[in-house]
């Protein structure tokens, strides 16, 4: 993208409350540049450019956990780097220039950390399959493991191994794709046939049956080609998306207590349930979330967003059941 240039993002969230004046409350904002497709890419294949540090200093009042953050980078002419932050609850504004000398440099303690979680994935996808493979992948990760003790003081060396790790990386995320497959066809059907089901049982309320018998057809209509390709990424797109389809209409027949009793059944149940590999802290934040929001005035609007990212964190979601009466009755 040529400069100069602007970039937001709202609807993020803090982790823990930061009190005025406390440099040792702070916030940290990564910023990574990548190419031009490199938006939704994982950090570790775009460049480190800088971390944002917004402490307690910098704040006019206390910012509770789980507050809004919206954040809008500026790429002037000249390059320079502008990041604000504002929070809604303060109606305040951070702003922090990047420095112009700002590194772009792999630091050792996060390479290392990749390292181990890239062995992490690969140990997981090894015990889920028998891919001959998969023993190539971890002779090259070895070898990294390798290069890295006896280079790790040499920024060069560390380029060159994150360069690597990222062939490595590539690999194994494809033949994550072709294991994951069966599984999220398996979903993507079955999130169909509950929304279906739903739709045939909805009489009256507020919303328009023949259109929303168009949209069920239109998704009906997709997923053959979806289904063709194989393509995991766009069968996400569309589970969450008649997901969220049928929240509408679960909402019309039976109104918030729905998402109240899912949010409690994912609190009950939580170590019961199948996460998908190293979600399992995000899932206990995101359910937290939910808690709060059904303890204090809660909506439809408010908790359906909380559910659909919890399920989306499931290896399994039709192991769960909610709703006052025990039955399944969303994905």
């Amino acid at each position: 993208q040529s400069t100069p240039a602007i970039g937001t993002k709202s609807g993020l969230k803090t982790q823990k409350q930061i009190r005025p004046g406390k440099k040792e409350d702070f916030i940290k904002i990564p910023i990574y540049q990548g190419e031009i497709n490199a938006e939704g890419s994982r950090a570790i294949y775009n460049e480190h450019v800088y971390d944002v540090i917004i402490s307690g200093e910098d704040l006019p009042a206390l910012l509770p956990e789980n507050s809004d953050v919206d954040l809008t980078i500026k790429v002037d002419k000249s390059e320079k780097m502008t990041v604000s932050a504002f929070f809604p609850i303060l109606e305040h504004t951070s702003e922090i220039v990047i420095p112009d000398d700002a590194t772009k440099g792999v630091e050792k303690k996060w390479l290392q950390e990749e390292i181990q979680k890239t062995k992490q994935s690969l140990h997981i996808l090894q015990q889920e399959t028998n891919d001959t493979e998969l023993t190539k992948l971890e002779d090259d990760l070895k070898g990294l493991e390798k290069d890295y003790e006896n280079g790790k003081e040499s920024q060069d060396t560390r380029k060159q191994i994150l360069n690597n790790l990222r062939k490595v990386l590539r690999k194994l995320e494809d033949k994550e794709t072709v294991a994951e497959w069966p599984k999220t066809e398996e979903e993507l059907k079955d999130v169909f046939y509950r929304l279906e089901t739903n739709c045939k049982k909805l009489s009256g309320g507020n919303i328009d049956s023949e259109k929303l018998t168009s949209l069920v057809l239109q998704f009906k209509e997709q997923i053959p080609q979806v289904i063709k390709e194989k393509n995991v990424k766009l069968a996400q797109e569309l589970i969450d998306n008649m997901r969220s389809l049928d929240f509408a209409i679960i909402k019309e027949v039976h109104g918030v207590k729905v998402e109240i009793s899912y949010i409690y059944s994912f609190h009950e149940d939580f170590d019961m349930i199948e996460w998908k590999p190293g979600t399992k802290q995000q899932a206990r934040q995101l359910i937290n979330e939910g808690l709060r929001i059904a303890n204090d005035n809660p909506t439809v609007e408010k908790l359906k967003p909380v559910i659909v990212k919890i399920f989306g964190l499931m290896i399994d979601p039709k192991s769960v059941s909610g709703g006052d009466d025990g039955t399944h009755v969303i994905g």
